[in-house]
């Protein structure tokens, strides 16, 4: 069975990693010759399907399903496009996208359901969070504690988007959820904790989020009760902050996330890629674990000037010729850009075990296996400034 993958950056590398590992067949298509995860599918077509829908399409009928693993609205209109009367399912909600893609909306969305969502400026009062509307990831997201850092957040803000949203800056762990759906029915999968760099960007993920109390079973119920309010038709995953045990929803986001799928498929099994494929082609309703069997680590590094680093994962959007190693230094498995320097290299690890504690005892070996064998003597852990104040 074939799927083909719209997007080779971030979100196609995870989309690819998670395919074959369901055995699926690959054909990756990306405008960006260098685009990261092109090495990891069975075929690439480097093509800009906005310029060349006639190409594009005469790839992707042999294809038994698409998916559009990016976030460029001219690029999606195009595949959902070149997908009309073909006999490919599409795994891809356009009105859902198009609802959540704005944070202002998506508020409006949230706050009529009665979800639990930060407090809205100005009634919060500093600190808050100022990010674009548009946008997912930290990409022009900071935060402001006083008018004049505000004034800088705003600026940042807009250079992503002339809208922008500012909310009280909520303190707490970082959980996600990916639900998928059909129909009328919406299925929450397994909560992950997410760990966050000085730029507020995903650099780990636990699966399950084994540290963070929280009503667990309440924050599956906003995912049963926001796929249905959006009509998803596909997948969508929620961010939220757990905020004196209420998880606080920051954002919804219906596309096909990075990150959190790889950890929870290494902590339960669950193949988001192969059930939405079960799902959609096979007309199979999936079966879903409700406890994860083993604890996964995902995090991502750097290795340069004799140290190793740890931020998130838009480090990695720099790399090219990514393979995944089995193994690698004892971790279970990574996608890496190692054989393009060895002075300068990054890699997604995913590394499992029993339970919290062991996992990260196993994971801590892994790290020192690296830094050993290529001479480090120093590491960076890259955090919120507020925690390291």
């Amino acid at each position: 069975m074939r799927l083909g993958i719209v997007g080779g950056a971030l979100q196609g590398t995870e989309v690819c990693y998670l395919a074959r590992e369901a055995g699926l067949h690959t054909l990756i298509i990306d405008r960006n010759p260098l685009a990261p995860a092109l090495d990891l599918a069975d075929e690439a077509a480097i093509l800009d399907v906005t310029k060349d829908p006639y190409a594009a399409k005469r790839l992707l009928e042999s294809c038994d399903a698409i998916i559009p693993a990016n976030e460029d609205q001219e690029a999606l209109d195009a595949i959902v496009d070149i997908c009309k009367g073909m006999s490919a399912s599409l795994i891809f909600d356009p009105q859902a996208y198009a609802k959540t893609s704005s944070k202002i909306e998506t508020n409006s969305v949230m706050k009529k359901a009665g979800i639990p969502m930060p407090g809205e400026w100005p009634g919060c009062g500093y600190p808050v969070i100022v990010k674009p509307s548009r946008g997912s990831g930290s990409h022009g997201v900071s935060r402001a504690a006083d008018d004049r850092s505000m004034a800088e957040a705003v600026r940042f803000a807009r250079r992503y988007d002339d809208e922008i949203v500012v909310q009280e800056f909520v303190s707490g762990p970082s959980i996600s959820l990916e639900v998928i759906g059909k129909g009328d029915i919406s299925i929450p999968l397994q909560t992950t904790q997410v760990i966050l760099d000085e730029h507020y960007d995903c650099k780990m993920v636990l699966a399950p989020c084994m540290q963070v109390i929280h009503d667990d079973m309440a924050f599956m119920e906003m995912g049963r009760t926001l796929g249905k309010d959006v009509g998803l038709q596909g997948i969508m995953d929620i961010e939220a902050i757990v905020h004196n045990g209420v998880s606080k929803v920051l954002e919804l986001d219906a596309r096909f996330p990075s990150q959190t799928p790889s950890a929870v498929y290494h902590s339960t099994t669950m193949n988001m890629i192969g059930m939405l494929f079960e799902w959609y082609v096979r007309d199979r309703e999936p079966t879903v674990h409700e406890k994860g069997e083993r604890q996964a680590i995902y995090e991502h590094i750097r290795v340069r000037q004799g140290r190793l680093e740890s931020f998130g994962e838009d480090m990695m959007s720099g790399c090219t010729h990514l393979r995944r190693a089995r193994g690698f230094h004892g971790a279970d498995v990574a996608l890496t850009d190692i054989d393009s320097s060895p002075d300068d290299w990054r890699a997604t690890l995913i590394t499992t075990g029993k339970n919290l504690e062991s996992t990260f005892m196993k994971r801590d070996r892994v790290l020192s296996s690296i830094m050993d064998q290529y001479h480090l003597d120093g590491r960076y852990d890259s955090v919120p400034k507020e925690e390291m104040s």
